[in-house]
């Protein structure tokens, strides 16, 4: 059971045991404005470093064991975000097993909040390193989408995001012992934020943010009956520290 929660592990977020496709970025905090309105004035960016614990829970059960109880596992995120005048921000971001290109498009602003288009892809690698006698693994590629609204409250912004993803790969090397397969299983990723931006002075701010996402195979595992249908549910508290520039 220890094996098979592990292996769960790193099946959504450090890639290291199963072919599955990884997930995007959890956090969104690098689009949200803490200071409002002043960055709409003229184009600029933020760097942004995220930790974020995730608690997960597989739903689904495995012939041997029974069903599959939790885990937790800590992930480190980080993102440069250009401004492309005052619409449109694009930010190169690492997560995790992938490195992805994020952006949205500012479809409504004013003094009231504001509404953006979420839209990005992520591309990395998989590998069974930590298995004996297996060099399997895979190129895998993920492509999101959503919304992200911002309301600004005097002290800061609050903000609530929902996103689609679907994540899905190409395998190479051979297969590990116990987990035979021919290909990378395509995964739904379904994810909501909620969070809230606090500026510390001109340049500084610091974004709690609490995510949950459910993740579910969109079919089963090729060529394997031990992990037949399983699906998670990922509960992800996070702190973010951004500076603007």
């Amino acid at each position: 059971m220890r094996n098979l929660m592990a292996s769960f592990t790193a099946v959504f977020w450090l890639g290291c045991t199963l072919p599955f496709a990884m997930p995007p970025a959890t956090s969104v905090s690098r689009f949200v404005d803490a200071r409002w309105p002043q960055g709409d004035s003229q184009p600029h960016g933020r760097v942004t470093a995220t930790g974020t614990s995730l608690f997960f829970n597989v739903v689904g059960t495995d012939s041997n064991q029974g069903a599959i109880s939790g885990y937790q596992v800590f992930t480190p995120e980080a993102s440069v975000r250009v401004d492309l005048g005052r619409r449109y921000q694009l930010a190169p971001t690492f997560s995790g097993t992938l490195l992805g290109v994020d952006a949205q498009l500012v479809v409504l602003r004013g003094r009231l909040g504001a509404l953006g288009v979420l839209h990005g892809a992520g591309f990395g690698v998989n590998r069974s390193a930590g298995l004996a006698s297996t060099s399997s693994g895979g190129l895998t590629v993920s492509f999101h989408g959503g919304l992200l609204g911002q309301v600004p409250l005097g002290v800061g912004t609050i903000f609530l995001s929902g996103r689609y993803a679907y994540g899905t790969g190409v395998p190479f090397g051979s297969s590990a012992p116990g987990y035979q397969y021919s290909g990378i299983t395509p995964m739904h990723f379904i994810s909501g934020n909620l969070g809230f931006a606090l500026p510390l002075g001109s340049v500084v701010c610091l974004t709690p943010e609490f995510a949950v996402t459910w993740a579910t195979p969109a079919g089963d595992l090729p060529g394997s009956s031990t992990l037949p249908g399983a699906s998670g549910l990922i509960i992800a508290p996070a702190i973010s520290v951004g500076a603007d520039f």
